[in-house]
């Protein structure tokens, strides 16, 4: 009896061990997976799918573990996050066991689900409290602590709070990213233009525009257009075009609403409406709801323009027709609708 008793014991401490030894070989790949999903997301994301089925056998902390890993590979690779049911136990599971690396990145990646979500206050709340686990350690947290910032600056200036918004964009800015730099730059350079510190906003885009031209020419038509933009809502109109000269023969594909709608507006400054006529009708035609309400929103301008400029009485059924598009496309949006001037 002693003997069998022995052996039961034996049996339980091995698989016990073994249970052990498969939860630790599952939680280095799902840690790879994590490393992995910083450069190639999609492969990450697959290898996570590949160690589903030994999932639903493993210890919590595995799973909580798994998950975690899961929702920052589909948010790595612009999967919107639609619910925090996942979240939710993962930050749970992480703030009653608390780990130097993953508390924060669970703190940080609540922030993303409830931004996706719309509720700001909540992702505001959970970015702060990810920099607080943070703590001191930002040297071994650098890209976390910066990109928390970062969102925090951009849900600030979405609700016009520009100082808020400026403390921690200065924060945001990683100089250990040179190829991403311009981006921290140009968001800088936009919120002192919201301030009205119209220098400093210079300033900061020329930053932006020798980062560029230094570590990601891929990101000078960006910066190139974002300055146009700048030069035009400060009423130099020939600034801005003679940067848009240089952009508009080449820049990439993702950007063409933007630089459409940055020339249209200029030149209907330098040259009036008929002249940026073909960049509004491109703009109304295009996908882009944004494009297609400010392209309506002009055209509805330009016709009543025409009809008065040439007696055409008719032109003011086209100018109606875009005008139902563009408060359309306001009401979409959920935004202010100006009159047509």
């Amino acid at each position: 009896m002693k003997h069998l008793l022995l052996i039961i014991v034996a049996v339980v401490c091995i698989a016990v061990v073994a249970g052990c030894t498969d939860n630790s070989r599952l939680r280095d790949e799902i840690d790879r997976a994590g490393r992995l999903a910083d450069t190639r997301p999609d492969s990450a994301i697959a290898l996570l799918d590949s160690l589903s089925p030994a999932i639903n056998q493993a210890d919590r902390a595995t799973r909580m573990r798994y998950d975690l890993m899961l929702i920052k590979s589909r948010d790595k690779t612009y999967i919107e996050h639609r619910n925090d049911s996942m979240i939710a136990p993962v930050v749970e599971y992480f703030t009653d066991h608390t780990d130097p690396d993953l508390t924060p990145l669970a703190l940080y990646y609540a922030g993303r689900v409830y931004s996706d979500l719309g509720d700001a206050p909540r992702a505001l709340d959970y970015y702060q409290k990810a920099v607080n686990a943070i703590g001191d350690d930002t040297i071994k947290h650098y890209g976390l602590y910066k990109i928390c910032h970062s969102q925090i600056a951009e849900l600030f200036m979405h609700q016009h709070l520009f100082n808020y918004a400026l403390n921690s964009a200065i924060k945001a800015v990683d100089l250990s990213s040179p190829e991403t730099l311009h981006w921290d730059y140009e968001m800088i350079a936009c919120i002192y233009y919201e301030i009205g510190t119209i220098d400093s906003s210079l300033t900061y885009y020329k930053r932006a525009y020798d980062s560029a031209l230094k570590n990601n020419p891929a990101g000078i038509s960006r910066v190139k257009q974002q300055m146009a933009s700048f030069f035009y809502h400060c009423g130099e109109y020939s600034k801005a075009d003679s940067i848009l000269s240089t952009l508009m023969t080449n820049y990439p594909a993702d950007l063409k609403n933007q630089v459409y709608s940055t020339k249209a507006s200029n030149t209907i400054k330098i040259e009036g409406y008929e002249a940026a006529f073909p960049y509004l009708k491109w703009l109304a035609d295009s996908g882009n709801i944004y494009g297609q309400t400010y392209g309506n929103g002009e055209l509805a301008n330009y016709y009543s323009y025409i009809a008065e400029k040439y007696d055409a009485a008719e032109k003011y059924d086209s100018a109606a027709m875009h005008l139902r598009s563009y408060i359309r496309g306001c009401l979409i949006m959920n935004v202010n609708i100006r009159e047509p001037i």
